[in-house]
């Protein structure tokens, strides 16, 4: 909710779809259900969650069947669309049968609003160009720096007269854990 009413660019369906993935993925830790089950039944709880939300089950079924899993499977689709359907009875059963989401009459009262929503059209597409533009110049210099595997904090390690490395003023990388025993982080 909180990214949605910042502006961000997830959009309203991802509170929906984590909500229901991690409600499933709870109950099957909670079952004790192996890593494998747990990953077939996170998407099928976020079908439920983004059926419920939007009020479209077959919409969630192919969202979730393209975005999420990524490839159509036959042995997943059945519980997808049972849980798609599920999510949307229950969801009418607690809110009724209204739309969730009420879209207002537009009406055009001045013809000059025309211009303004082309003008504004123009600024949003110009303004896409050049974030493409900007994403196509940066990417391949982002990708050509050196990638640090080593992600460990550096500090000296040791009490100040010797490092555990043996060497004085040097410093080796160690876990946070193991710095802190030595008077590190």
């Amino acid at each position: 909710a909180l990214a949605i009413g910042s502006g961000q660019s997830l959009g309203p369906e991802d509170p929906s779809l984590q909500i229901g993935a991690g409600v499933a993925s709870a109950l099957g830790r909670a079952l004790r259900l192996s890593r494998d089950k747990i990953r077939l039944i996170a998407p099928v709880g976020a079908a439920a969650g983004l059926a419920a939300a939007f009020n479209a089950p077959i919409s969630a079924v192919l969202f979730v069947m393209e975005e999420v899993i990524g490839n159509w499977s036959a042995g997943v689709l059945g519980a997808i669309v049972l849980s798609a359907i599920s999510g949307v009875v229950v969801m009418r059963g607690f809110l009724g049968d209204q739309p969730l989401f009420r879209i207002p009459v537009f009406r055009l009262v001045h013809p000059s609003e025309l211009l303004a929503y082309a003008v504004l059209g123009i600024i949003g597409g110009l303004s896409s160009l050049a974030f493409v533009k900007f994403v196509g110049h940066f990417r391949p210099r982002l990708q050509a720096l050196p990638r640090d595997r080593d992600h460990r904090a550096r500090v000296p390690a040791g009490d100040g007269r010797r490092l555990r490395s043996g060497r004085s003023g040097d410093a080796r990388p160690v876990r946070l854990a193991d710095a802190r025993g030595a008077g590190g982080v």
